[in-house]
């Protein structure tokens, strides 16, 4: 019995180094993301239900974490209206992983203000990504466009329904690093 357990024990310290050598299934999956890492900055707009537009630029900071198992993105927005210039507007921090046991890529935001969302981030064509929150009454979602070299061009939209989407936010980037 003790030369079973002996060997067994053997078997599995051969084992492991190989294994740790192959990249597990969600390198795969994170690696498809690889075109968000940068520094990226640039302006946009967002319009609120009286259609008032507020503007403000932008930066966003994407790194690798882990080896490539999560990306870190952080982004701080500071508002150009006048008499509010360089006030922060918007300060969020996101970490996006890859969820092995439902094969999805998950996108955890937070915001400074103490909001988050906990939702799937979907690839909807090459280097083009999209995710949604359910609110009550309706649906928004973000679209995340980066298909042009070094340029990200961010929208949001709204629906009731589902069909008919109404854009809210603009955001265009370029990459500085």
């Amino acid at each position: 019995m003790k030369k079973t357990y002996a060997i067994v024990w053997l078997l599995a310290l051969a084992m492991s180094p190989s294994a740790q050598n192959s990249p597990p299934p969600s390198m795969d999956a994170m690696k498809k993301l690889d075109f968000l890492v940068g520094e990226w900055k640039g302006e946009g707009w967002i319009a609120f239900g009286s259609g008032e537009r507020r503007t403000f630029t932008q930066s966003e900071t994407i790194q690798p974490k882990l080896g490539g198992m999560l990306l870190q993105v952080e982004g701080l927005g500071k508002s150009k209206d006048p008499g509010k210039e360089g006030k922060i507007i918007h300060n969020a921090f996101a970490i996006v992983s890859y969820d092995d046991k439902v094969k999805q890529i998950r996108w955890h935001a937070y915001t400074a203000d103490g909001r988050y969302v906990d939702t799937d981030l979907k690839p909807i064509q090459e280097k083009v990504v999209e995710w949604s929150i359910q609110s009550p009454g309706a649906t928004i979602r973000f679209t995340m466009n980066l298909s042009e070299k070094d340029r990200w061009i961010e929208t949001g939209e709204f629906s009731a329904d589902g069909t008919k989407w109404m854009k809210f936010f603009e955001m265009k980037l370029q990459r500085v690093k």
